[in-house]
């Protein structure tokens, strides 16, 4: 029977105890009870090994195995304590081979689960801090750049000690891989800068609106007494009298500590500037429908003091035309200063965009409007990707930032400069452009407008893989090396039973990897060279697949295949980096363990097909043995490092590929470390050879090319480009 101890452990886990009489009774139902009672007994360590790794939070971050089991474990102690309160203990019976399931999934028997669990806790840990501590690394350099040699004084004083503290405790914790004590650290940290760095309060949101809104008005009421805004004295008067009153009231709310009435002030405020702004831009509309000039004049005025008001401006009906006839009258110059100024508030109001920098000169100010204003508005205004333009005068590689939304445009002179469109020579007759030179400012910046559209529409990601598109693949390195490996006969001759597929092939991956041979990879001590692969005796299989690092990373796959939103990269990356470095340098196995952490978490492998795969790219012979250079010969090799060769510039060297390049009607290059091919016979229609530098290319010049009306109605794309990315009406 149970004793004392073993009654108020079961009582508090299952409330069960508490239904038990001290002593045995007779009849079939007591003897049922006694088996139930006996079984748990035999269960209790294992029992009570749960419900302290319950109460410690051992199960916390666990991955979805250990979840299903605990599910398991707590309705099943669930319906143990509904028998209980039935007397039913034949159902409690039944229930006991469910109870010792889930005891057996979560491994307390053979502590085969608690590794496991720990696993799955480090990754979580891990993952915890890896994805944390990235962002917030920036601010805690920029503290220690501005405090460091002078540290935070007074009532700041204790923040920033603890900043320091926990900043060197963190980083002790992160070399030492304890990332529960790291993480811990790192949320001290950022309680410590919310302490020296406090967000503004509502009162201090007030003061600082006081300041702008003050600031505004006094701007805006100058132009007014400098008799900038004719035509206007009583919404003039209007905002006069309500602004003044406005400030009044909201210093003295201020000064009262009144906050949320402080902050509806504001908004009061905010509304009489917004009618005065739209008052004034109703004048411009009228002015310019009769004179584009003077309404220019006008507006160039008041824009000194009000740089909102073009904004306010394109909210009014025929605002657009307005502002169009505005900069129209500029003539294509913008002589000075404040001519400058007003075409760049004007760009920014009419295409909704964010920034203007760079070489804004007098010519490229008013030719980038006007541009910008040849294709539909959905193209531009309309366009979330189209946010902010640098122009630089030197020549040089123009580009578009899909981060930030900004067009890059690296162009001289705005209206000489020309270049031609260099179609292949062997294009299709339908396909000819008539006239295949261009304005540089105007094509590059319809360019790189295009892959702005490009990447908003999501155009080539949907449709590139088409034939009538490029036909565009994206590859990974291990099947290029497969494609050239088998096309171009290498395997074929040098396969045999000394020399592996999975050797061979991981010499071609070296090649186009841009490697020599010969030459240590990156990392001589954790990366594998293809010399490297050549061994006296193959490493034990089951030694490399139990060590920890490799049960580290398969956990870590596992639980990255089970995120809900897919296969994390980034922290992928992070987690390879970290179980890369816990390996000793002086491990005799460092080379093999890092490589199958590589395939575990950037090809997402299986810790067995890892192993797997790492012992079949190794080979029992001497390297001397091997003769590489004849190897490195092989058309095979030429091919890999002709696609790799020039990866900015492959696209130029289409004419000069060596015999054999094509692969299946297929050209392959590496551009900007991707790995991709297109169907060569899309050539035939291309309007320039930068076209098929990669898909984006394809479609930016495609569509500058069409905007510029150099597409001639036969072309085959021209029919899509008409549906789809129409030129601007009239």
């Amino acid at each position: 029977m149970l004793d004392d101890r073993q009654r108020q452990w079961l009582k508090r886990v299952f409330d069960i105890g508490s239904a038990l009489p001290a002593e045995s009774g007779d009849g079939a139902d007591d003897t049922v009870k006694k088996r139930v009672l006996a079984r748990l007994d035999q269960l209790g360590p294992a029992l009570q090994e749960i419900e302290a790794g319950i109460a410690e939070g051992r199960f916390k971050g666990a991955g979805t195995p250990v979840k299903a089991a605990m599910r398991g474990y707590g309705e099943v102690r669930e319906k143990l304590r509904e028998a209980r309160d039935k007397h039913k203990w034949e159902r409690a019976e039944l229930l006991l081979p469910r109870l010792e399931a889930a005891l057996k999934l979560l491994g307390t028997e053979s502590g085969e689960r608690r590794g496991l669990d720990d696993r799955e806790r480090s990754f979580a840990a891990r993952k915890r801090y890896l994805s944390e501590f990235p962002p917030v690394w920036p601010r805690i350099q920029d503290y220690y750049s501005r405090n460091g040699n002078q540290p935070f004084a007074g009532a700041q004083a204790a923040p920033w000690a603890e900043f320091v503290r926990a900043n060197n405790a963190r980083h002790a914790a992160a070399m030492q891989r304890q990332f529960d004590v790291a993480w811990d650290e790192l949320e001290n940290q950022k309680a410590a800068m919310a302490r020296l760095d406090p967000p503004p309060g509502k009162l201090d949101q007030a003061r600082q609106r006081l300041v702008e809104l003050r600031r505004e008005c006094d701007a805006i009421g100058a132009g007014i007494d400098a008799g900038e805004y004719p035509g206007l004295d009583q919404a003039a008067a209007t905002f006069g009298k309500d602004s003044k009153l406005g400030l009044t009231r909201l210093d003295a709310l201020i000064q009262v500590d009144d906050p949320d009435q402080a902050l509806e002030e504001v908004r009061r405020i905010e509304r009489t500037l917004a009618d005065f702004r739209k008052a004034a831009s109703a004048a411009l509309v009228t002015q310019a429908q009769a004179s584009g000039g003077k309404a220019q004049a006008r507006a160039q005025a008041c824009l000194a003091r009000d740089p909102q008001l073009l904004r306010t401006l394109m909210e009014r009906p025929n605002g657009a035309a307005a502002l169009d006839a505005m900069v129209k009258s500029l003539k294509g110059k913008a002589e000075d200063a404040q001519a400058k100024a007003f075409v760049e508030a004007a760009i920014l109001a009419r295409y909704d965009m964010t920034a203007l920098s760079g070489d804004l000169t007098t010519k490229a100010l008013p030719r980038l409007y006007a541009v910008l204003g040849e294709v539909p508005e959905r193209h531009t205004r309309q366009n979330p990707k189209l946010q902010r333009i640098v122009r630089n005068r030197q020549p040089g590689t123009s580009t578009y930032d899909a981060s930030e939304s900004k067009l890059t445009l690296n162009v001289g002179k705005t209206g000489s400069s020309t270049h031609e469109l260099d179609q292949d020579k062997d294009v299709d007759r339908e396909a000819r452009l008539k006239h295949t030179e261009v304005n540089t400012f105007n094509h590059t910046t319809l360019h790189e407008l295009g892959h702005s559209i490009d990447d908003a529409d999501k155009f080539m990601d949907q449709h590139g893989g088409q034939d009538a598109y490029g036909g565009w693949q994206l590859h990974g390195v291990d099947e290029i090396a497969e494609i050239a490996g088998t096309a171009q006969g290498f395997f074929r001759t040098y396969q045999s039973e000394r020399l592996s597929h999975e050797f061979l092939h991981g010499l071609l991956k070296c090649t186009l990897s841009g490697r020599p041979w010969k030459n240590p990879p990156p990392d001589p001590v954790r990366d594998l060279g293809p010399l490297d692969r050549c061994v006296t005796q193959r490493p034990d299989a089951a030694a490399l697949r139990q060590a920890p690092v490799v049960l580290q990373a398969q956990t870590d796959r596992d639980l990255l295949l089970q995120d809900p939103d897919g296969w994390d990269v980034e922290l992928a990356g992070a987690l390879r980096e970290d179980l890369r470095k816990s390996v000793p340098q002086l491990d005799p196995n460092v080379k093999w363990l890092c490589e199958i952490i590589d395939l575990i978490l950037l090809r997402k492998m299986s810790a067995d097909a890892a192993v797997r795969d790492l012992l079949a790219q190794l080979v029992v012979v001497p390297a001397a043995d091997v003769d590489f250079d004849a190897m490195a010969g092989h058309a095979a090799v030429t091919w890999c490092r002709f696609a790799c060769s020039d990866p900015e510039n492959l696209w130029k060297h289409y004419a000069e590929k060596p015999p054999g390049y094509l692969i299946d009607g297929r050209f392959y290059a590496r551009v900007d470390n991707n790995w991709r091919s297109y169907r060569a016979a899309a050539r035939s229609k291309g309007v320039s050879q930068y076209q098929f530098k990669a898909p984006a290319e394809w479609f930016a010049e495609l569509y500058a090319a069409y905007q510029m009306k150099k597409l001639p109605d036969s072309h085959p794309d021209a029919k899509w480009l008409a549906q789809q990315y129409p030129r601007r009406a009239g």
